[in-house]
């Protein structure tokens, strides 16, 4: 299940395209019982979802919720590495 933007009426179109240049990395964790989904390029973000699918949709509200709380604190935000 993807976030589109019509979900939140704040977010754009662009918003969400530049929060999905990021990359996630979704793990299972046994301990937990719930895929975790993390990303590389921003350090401690991370959330969890009973399937694949909800972890990627809590990661889309994670660095959409990060990227606009960097802008509107004035900080330099850092661009996603590319990987290969």
């Amino acid at each position: 299940m993807e976030i589109q933007p019509a979900e939140w009426p704040d977010v754009t179109p662009e918003e969400l395209a530049e929060a999905r240049r990021y990359s996630m990395c979704i793990d299972w964790s046994p301990e937990d019982e719930v895929f975790i989904a993390s990303f590389p390029d921003v350090p401690f973000a991370r959330t969890h979802g009973a399937t694949r699918e909800e972890a990627v949709e809590r990661g889309e509200e994670v660095i959409v919720a990060w990227l606009t709380a960097m802008k509107d604190a004035g900080n330099r935000i850092t661009p996603p590495k590319i990987r290969v």
